[in-house]
């Protein structure tokens, strides 16, 4: 007797337009509203519709839920073990979890307001975590600082296959003598 052999259908998220949205807690850091706003934008612009920023997953729309809250401990996606700047990205249902370790205290806006890279140097993973998203999966180019340095590509929706990763860098401290 032989086995049949059947395909492995891999379960997906798929963000399309007025079907799609991104949630980040009301008691969020301001360094994870600010990553939630930046993934809002860009899937706006990718998708070329509105991607509402909601404070609690709504059913039947495929969410990409930011920073760490109830959800993601919930469906198991925490920060623990996560290096300096490390974040975790994990699909689950429609959802798409990205979580990384930030400072509660730092004052994002205002860094960048005034920049300089000092004043940037706080924990941002949950940042890096949607940067890394958006480029993975939406294509999103950040070659330089702006709009003029930022390749946005249309698409009529975005999928994400069945993803649990974690990432981080290879040096957390940088020097120079």
């Amino acid at each position: 007797m032989s086995a049949i052999l059947l395909p492995v259908i891999a379960v997906a998220v798929v963000f399309s337009p007025g079907k799609s949205e991104v949630v980040v807690a009301p008691d969020a850091c301001p360094t994870v509203k600010f990553a939630a706003e930046e993934a809002q934008t860009f899937l706006a612009q990718s998708l070329g519709a509105d991607v509402p920023l909601v404070n609690v997953p709504t059913g039947g729309r495929a969410s990409l839920v930011v920073g760490p809250n109830h959800w993601a401990d919930a469906a198991g996606v925490t920060t623990n073990g996560l290096k300096r700047d490390g974040f975790r990205i994990r699909t689950a249902g429609e959802r798409v979890f990205i979580v990384g370790v930030d400072d509660s205290k730092a004052d994002i806006r205002k860094a960048l307001r005034k920049g300089g890279i000092w004043l940037q140097n706080f924990e941002k993973a949950t940042l890096f975590g949607v940067y890394d998203f958006l480029e993975r999966f939406a294509g999103v180019r950040f070659y330089f600082p702006g709009e003029l340095g930022t390749v946005v590509p249309r698409a009529s929706r975005i999928v994400v296959p069945d993803t649990d990763f974690t990432d981080a860098p290879v040096y957390t401290h940088r020097h120079y003598t």
